[in-house]
């Protein structure tokens, strides 16, 4: 669950393939009292391309880089109804949750509750033997707090019915792949972010 700076992988270390998905934002419009439509187009694409590639992998397996704004903890507005690890003042029941590990790792358990079926599918992708890599964008630099990346290997654990964690890996920043290609979201270069 360690916050690697960047992420390495290799042919050589019998990766396989890579497949790289940039800026899902799950999670965008959830608020108190609104229910967003589900599953939306991105997650019946994902999920079917997470499928689709979980039994057509290479020799080695797939890795799956999630490359920034998979999740959009930044425009969540919604916050907790009843009592939770952390209190919650006036000005965040109107504008949404201050950054924080308890409130993050609470975000995160609140984008994947409605988005279960992202979700499952990741799980059924990492416990066929494929990795994952996750990697912070601008919408979603909360996977620096390990209170976050341990909610998402619990829930990842539990969707997949059994321990999957040694098959993710969290990037401080970029990954990369053989030596040659690095990834990373790019916001870090983007003077407006």
């Amino acid at each position: 669950m360690n916050l690697e700076r960047e992420v390495v992988l290799s042919h050589g270390d019998n990766t396989g393939g890579f497949l790289v998905v940039s800026d899902l934002h799950l999670g965008r419009g959830l608020r108190a009292g609104v229910v967003p439509l589900r599953p939306n187009e991105t997650d019946e694409a994902l999920i079917s391309m997470l499928d689709h590639h979980r039994n057509l992998g290479p020799p080695g397996g797939w890795t799956l880089v999630l490359n920034g704004d998979a999740l959009d903890f930044v425009s969540i507005l919604d916050v907790p109804e009843q009592s939770a690890d952390f209190e919650v003042s006036a000005d965040e029941r109107i504008c949404g949750l201050r950054p924080g590990p308890h409130q993050s790792a609470w975000k995160l358990r609140r984008i994947l509750e409605w988005h279960t079926g992202v979700l499952a599918a990741l799980a059924r992708f990492v416990a066929q033997g494929h990795r994952l890599v996750i990697l912070p964008g601008n919408h979603d630099p909360e996977w620096a707090w390990p209170e976050v990346r341990q909610a998402m290997l619990d829930l990842l654990d539990k969707a997949a019915g059994r321990s999957v964690r040694e098959q993710v890996r969290f990037g401080e920043r970029g990954c990369r792949l053989d030596g040659q290609t690095h990834i990373e979201h790019g916001h870090a270069f983007d003077p407006y972010c």
